[in-house]
């Protein structure tokens, strides 16, 4: 059982989808995520597959997936120097 709470950390969660059920599952995790009050992002691409972030044909929204997650890890802090 995943046992979730306000220090479990800030999250984001990019998945495709084309995987449905894993999809569906990361919805439920950001749903309890949030209910705990965790900062939490969910992205869901249409039309890509696995390894979608990194591949160099990308084009659209997912393509930009790599910055994105760059601007949010700078945003939680965690690009900041101690």
């Amino acid at each position: 059982m995943l046992q979730l709470d306000p220090v479990t950390g800030s999250i984001e969660l990019p998945i495709w989808a084309s995987a449905a059920l894993a999809a569906v599952l990361v919805v439920l995790v950001a749903l309890a995520l949030k209910r705990t009050g965790v900062p939490t992002e969910l992205h869901i691409y249409a039309g890509v597959g696995h390894g979608f972030g990194i591949r160099p044909g990308n084009v659209g929204p997912a393509a930009a997936w790599p910055q994105q997650m760059l601007d949010w890890l700078d945003a939680q802090g965690f690009t900041k120097p101690r």
